[in-house]
């Protein structure tokens, strides 16, 4: 048992004796139980400069594998795992094999598991970018040790000396969901540096460079179908108002809960379209409680044609928020007017259709007069089978079937509809 001064050492700062760790190197000892240690614990992280060791705990398993099992709660895939703070973002350190055939699998022993598993080094995102660089599993005494020598890619992980990680582990009867632990990370000779004022100020710029490679702040003019020309019959209005869009990765959402601001609104055709302005003279409307958060003017239709909306001088919190490109201070949007509209048809509109070919579809407008009004940005909505999603006009849309069945399409613009099925048939049938 360690004397009660090097216990108290170690609980302040977290740095192992440089004696008692070149007793444990050279003995082959196991690395001494933590003071207070809770069961969250049991994972043992040591970081010097030269190496990060992580210990899990050990393995009680008789038997290693996984069976053919096919439902959502069974994951058949093992994982040792801890997550780092880094100075450049996120990463995750750690050793996992998955099932990429579907099959039953099972190993004779921990050793063969780990050795058929990949030890590496992973930012996060929708694809995981990984490295294998420095990275080496191991068992022993039952335990899975996870180690990374490799001093630049240490002093970045842990240059700012964190305190704790998260840790975890999955076997394939653990279910679908992974669970984490807070464990303490333990400094041991020779020891990363304490952070200087220079460590802090990269550290800073590191993050918010990180922060802006995995962010974008998109503003724009919503009203009508987002990102797209905005569409009017003649004689009718809608609301437009200026919002964002937040992603992070590939998620995105838009909240329109910005404070926005901007120093100008223009029309560049004005016989085509005007904009009124919204009265704010009903106290307590939820419509005012929104313009009073983002700016918003209504946009009448006059007559047939194109022209553009134009805002400026768009400013708000966001100006200064990490983005992969700063968010947009002016924005321009086409207007398309059109005549009052008839109907909408999709076209052509086959009975059958064999699995794999291709079906090119538009979507004819048709105004009062029976004329066809072009260049309108209509939606094509696929309900059914691998090629259901949405498509936008006014250009024809493609969409291959993979398999039988009757599939159902929606061709919509504004409160217009049309319906089409089409059975899909195996290619050899006519």
């Amino acid at each position: 048992m360690l004397p009660s001064s090097d216990r108290n050492l170690m609980s302040m700062s977290h740095v192992l004796p440089r004696t008692l760790l070149r007793a444990a190197l050279l003995t082959g000892a196991a690395w001494p139980a933590l003071a207070a240690q809770s069961p969250a614990e049991s994972v043992r992280v040591l970081v010097s400069r030269r190496e990060v060791r992580i210990e899990f705990p050990k393995d009680t398993a008789h038997a290693w594998g996984w069976s053919d099992r096919k439902d959502e709660a069974y994951s058949p895939s093992y994982a040792w795992v801890i997550h780092v703070e880094g100075m450049d973002g996120p990463r995750s350190l750690w050793v996992r094999i998955d099932d990429y055939t579907h099959e039953t699998r099972h190993f004779p022993s921990l050793q063969s598991l780990v050795a058929a598993a990949h030890a590496q080094r992973c930012s996060p995102g929708m694809i995981a970018q990984c490295s294998d660089s420095g990275m080496r599993a191991t068992v022993e005494s039952r335990r899975v040790v996870l180690t990374l020598r490799d001093s630049a890619q240490i002093a970045r992980l842990f240059g700012m000396r964190p305190m704790t990680v998260l840790a975890w582990r999955h076997a394939p009867g653990d279910g679908s969901k992974y669970s984490s632990d807070t464990v303490h990370v333990y400094y041991v000779a020779p020891a990363i540096p304490l952070p200087t004022v220079a460590t802090r100020l990269d550290a800073k710029r590191s993050r918010r460079r990180y922060e802006e490679s995995i962010s974008t702040i998109v503003r724009f003019l919503d009203g009508g179908e987002p990102f797209q020309p905005l569409w009017l019959e003649t004689g009718d209005s809608v609301r437009v108002s200026l919002d964002e869009m937040y992603c992070r990765y590939d998620s995105c959402s838009s909240g329109g809960y910005s404070a926005l601001r901007d120093s100008g609104w223009t029309i560049v055709d004005t016989t085509i379209a005007r904009l009124q302005r919204i009265q704010r003279d009903t106290a307590g409307d939820i419509e005012l409680l929104i313009v009073g958060r983002n700016a918003a003017q209504y946009v009448k239709a006059l007559r047939s044609g194109r022209t553009a909306l134009r805002v400026r001088g768009i400013h708000g919190p966001s100006d200064t928020a990490a983005s992969s490109k700063p968010p947009a201070n002016e924005i321009d949007r086409t207007i398309i007017v059109a005549p009052p509209i008839d109907r909408v048809e999709i076209v052509p509109r086959p009975d059958s259709l064999r699995a794999l070919e291709t079906l090119t579809l538009a979507v004819r407008v048709l105004d009062r007069d029976g004329r066809e009004v072009a260049g309108l940005p209509w939606r094509l909505e696929v309900l059914d089978g691998e090629g259901r999603g949405i498509r936008t006009g006014p250009e024809p849309q493609s969409i291959v079937f993979t398999t039988p069945g009757r599939a159902r399409i929606v061709a919509r613009l504004g409160a217009h509809t049309d319906t089409m099925s089409v059975m899909v048939v195996l290619p050899n049938v006519k």
